[in-house]
């Protein structure tokens, strides 16, 4: 008799954020698609540009909200200055690629670097294929720039965003988020 191999498969739980509209549609598809037009193409600073054909994703829920709140402030839609979604999902640890994006813009040009480097190096990592979201779970907050919310959800949001850019502790600010919004379920 032949020996049978158990593998172990470890998932991780990762967030991405995404625009008003974009959010809808990866409702809408069930899926986060990999291969879509990029709000930070042909900026005119090559460090700065999104290679198509990932998804883009993140162990941290304020850094998947500062990008999703960024993509907002560039989106052509105005609908897009109200909301960020957020998307909870669960990735094979095998799939992990570094985000060689985020790592240009920190000046490490090397190959070499590892998912779980990227990690530690710049908060994100990706996947070259699309994210099934059946299982997966979102949160819907205002953008920074949504004048219509009270100026008390505007601050928390604020000071979400504001902690990724100063590497701040984001926890109480997330304890209170969640305590306002919460998570969905698709």
């Amino acid at each position: 008799m032949g020996s049978i191999t158990i593998y172990q498969v470890k998932n991780m739980i990762l967030y991405h954020g995404t625009t008003l509209s974009r959010g809808k549609e990866i409702i809408k598809d069930h899926c986060i698609k990999h291969d879509i037009s990029r709000v930070y193409t042909n900026t005119g600073k090559l460090d700065c540009d999104t290679t198509n054909g990932y998804v883009y994703l993140t162990p941290n829920i304020e850094t998947a909200y500062f990008y999703g709140n960024l993509n907002s402030l560039r989106s052509e839609t105005k609908d897009d200055l109200k909301y960020v979604y957020i998307f909870k999902v669960e990735i094979n640890e095998d799939k992990l690629l570094p985000d060689y994006d985020d790592l240009k813009i920190k000046k490490i040009k090397s190959k070499d670097v590892t998912w779980k480097e990227s990690i530690a190096i710049c908060k994100t990592v990706r996947v070259d294929e699309d994210v099934n979201v059946n299982k997966a779970e979102y949160l819907i907050l205002p953008n920074t720039m949504n004048f219509k919310e009270t100026k008390d959800n505007l601050n928390l949001v604020r000071e979400l965003s504001k902690s990724e850019v100063q590497s701040l502790d984001a926890n109480v600010v997330l304890k209170e988020i969640l305590s306002k919004w919460s998570w969905q379920k698709l």
